[in-house]
């Protein structure tokens, strides 16, 4: 009996992990995020090098969230709930219910102007000798759509920090940001000014010039579209609904011409969109309904609706804009092979 266990937590071992590959996301749906929830606990502040501005930290990191294919019916393995298994089995190296003690060396640029005096002593600045260091945590591999990472909390846990003789922590706040990747810009950029270098100086600019400069001009563009979408994508409960005239020719024609629709309708056939009510007052004398909701005309379904039609609109402005690009460099490209030619 006392073995039975060890024996039951070897068996759920093999079961989990027969056709278990960390190579991939743990979702069971391809187009889902895999929400992960990071919590962050300073341990302690190791070195402060403001010469070389590099603050050395211990830091705990726990992560956590829900592995599709790491489940169980606990009543098959002896009401067994819980196992204890290595981190290099899981995906990507994160680690779920993970709490390693890290050694960091983040870059930690303060105010340094009056180097090797306190910043104190800046005109202005009395009194106010702070450093300002940032960390950031992500993934390399994943962007937001695939992987979501939320912080626990408003803040990093300072419950078992260990006072520095030297600095004291004001706070460790936590936020998220949204980063756009510009790096076919930045590329493009470089690759450019390699290009004009090793050209011969001439007084008409050459064929591969323009072709470069008209792709860093689409590229542009296509940046500041980018962040348009995802302005309409992200728009939350307190916007507006979308205007009637986005509604019929975007979500309507617009919709249906790009085949943008929803999962199960076939293209050309979209269904038209639900109309978003404005925020009404509740009606006591109906009662309330069953649900989570319990007003009649409950913002929440308001509110959902409202973020459902603009993440489509954002969907269809995407595919034009996208259908645009395309056209706009085939058709460079073709001019420039015609006068090539």
């Amino acid at each position: 009996c006392f073995g039975a266990e060890g024996r039951l937590a070897h068996k759920l071992f093999r079961d989990l992990f027969a056709n278990y590959t960390s190579a991939l996301r743990p979702v069971a749906d391809t187009d889902q995020a895999l929400n992960v929830t990071l919590e962050v606990t300073l341990s302690q502040i190791i070195d402060m090098d403001e010469r070389n501005q590099v603050l050395t930290l211990y830091l705990w990191i726990r992560q956590e969230w829900t592995d599709a294919y790491l489940r169980w019916d606990p009543d098959a393995y002896g009401g067994l709930d819980a196992i204890r298994i290595p981190s290099s089995l899981l995906p990507l190296a994160l680690g779920m219910h993970l709490s390693p003690i890290l050694h960091i060396k983040p870059g930690c640029y303060g105010a340094l102007e009056a180097f090797p005096q306190d910043p104190s002593k800046l005109p202005g600045r009395e009194g106010s000798g702070t450093q300002r260091c940032g960390l950031t945590f992500g993934s390399w591999t994943h962007s937001g759509h695939q992987l979501d990472v939320q912080p626990r909390g408003a803040a990093a846990s300072l419950a078992d920090f260990v006072e520095n003789v030297e600095w004291r922590v004001l706070g460790m706040p936590a936020r998220r940001r949204v980063s756009l990747g510009v790096t076919v810009l930045l590329a493009l950029t470089v690759f450019q000014l390699l290009l004009a270098e090793s050209m011969p100086p001439a007084e008409s600019v050459p064929l591969i010039g323009k072709y470069y400069m008209a792709t860093m001009t689409m590229v542009t563009f296509s940046t500041a579209l980018t962040i348009l979408i995802m302005n309409l994508h992200y728009c939350g409960p307190s916007a507006r609904p979308v205007p009637a005239w986005a509604r019929a020719l975007l979500l309507g024609r617009l919709a249906r011409g790009l085949c943008v629709r929803e999962r199960g309708e076939s293209c050309g056939q979209s269904r038209p969109p639900e109309s978003s009510p404005s925020p009404q007052p509740p009606d006591r004398e109906a009662g309330p309904p069953a649900g989570p909701c319990r007003e009649p005309r409950c913002l929440c379904h308001q509110e959902a609706l409202l973020r459902h039609d603009w993440k489509r609109l954002a969907r269809v402005m995407d595919r034009f804009f996208l259908g645009i690009f395309f056209s706009m460099a085939l058709v460079m490209s073709l001019l420039v092979l015609v006068q090539a030619l």
